[in-house]
């Protein structure tokens, strides 16, 4: 099953809105009816098109590129990838390096603290690992001591 991470636009109010799905079609007609209720920021327009479609081979990488876009909260970053799809290449490539870290990570992780932890007992240990995808940062907590960052 393909994702998508898409771009619509709306001519009425001149504004962008960027998101995710796996059936576009459906997804702009959701969008157009007001199904998502008055709250919503798609709620204030109703003749919403697609500008721009990204396919993405998971539902993880279509929330990273989504997340991407509206971090750089810029109308004309939105409008450089549709003129410069070269753009969109760099987006997917970051992702799949950003996989290859959190892979490792979990690697080292399991071999050093999660193993040596199982035999003390889950009751006595805890940990926590937090990924943000807008920082790309890896959170790692435990009861004795403080959150820190690996890029930090």
């Amino acid at each position: 099953m393909y994702f998508f991470c898409y771009i619509l636009y709306s001519k009425s109010i001149n504004r962008y809105y960027v998101g995710f799905t796996s059936d576009i079609e459906e997804r702009l007609k959701l969008h157009n009816n007001g199904h998502f209720g008055g709250k919503t920021f798609t709620f204030k327009a109703s003749d919403w098109e697609q500008y721009l479609l990204i396919p993405c081979e998971t539902a993880e990488q279509a929330v990273f590129i989504e997340s991407k876009i509206k971090k750089m909260k810029s109308r004309k970053y939105i409008e450089n990838l549709k003129n410069y799809p070269e753009m969109i290449e760099k987006i997917q490539k970051e992702f799949h390096n950003w996989i290859l870290i959190y892979n490792s990570f979990l690697d080292t992780y399991w071999q050093t603290e999660f193993k040596q932890n199982i035999s003390i007992g889950f009751e006595k240990v805890f940990f926590r690992i937090k990924f943000c995808l807008l920082k790309f940062e890896i959170y790692i907590c435990s009861p004795k001591r403080r959150c820190h960052s690996s890029s930090r």
